[in-house]
């Protein structure tokens, strides 16, 4: 299995795991950290000059919305139980 396959996976279990969640919290760190994760990966991307652009207007866009906290563009929609991620997730902070 490659690397890109295992980490699709991981994702899609935490995907999961969000809909068994009700620690707001908790929640908000995983958001906090899953943004910090997705900006650092987004320079390892394959594109051309026209794709380039479109990212960097979107990081500006995000960078908008950060600075008005009252805009949520990560809303909570669904009731959940309680948090449990698998065994390793915690190498995602490193």
């Amino acid at each position: 299995m490659s690397e890109a396959m295992k980490f699709r996976e991981t994702l899609k279990q935490i995907t999961s795991l969000t809909y068994n969640v009700e620690d707001i919290s908790a929640l908000k760190e995983l958001g906090s950290t899953l943004r910090s994760v997705h900006d650092k990966f987004l320079c390892y991307q394959v594109t051309d000059e026209n794709t380039m652009t479109k990212v960097k207007m979107q990081q500006e866009n995000e960078k908008k919305n950060e600075d008005h906290p009252t805009k949520n563009t990560y809303p909570s929609q669904y009731k959940v139980k309680e948090m449990h991620l698998p065994a390793g997730l915690d190498s995602v902070h490193q």
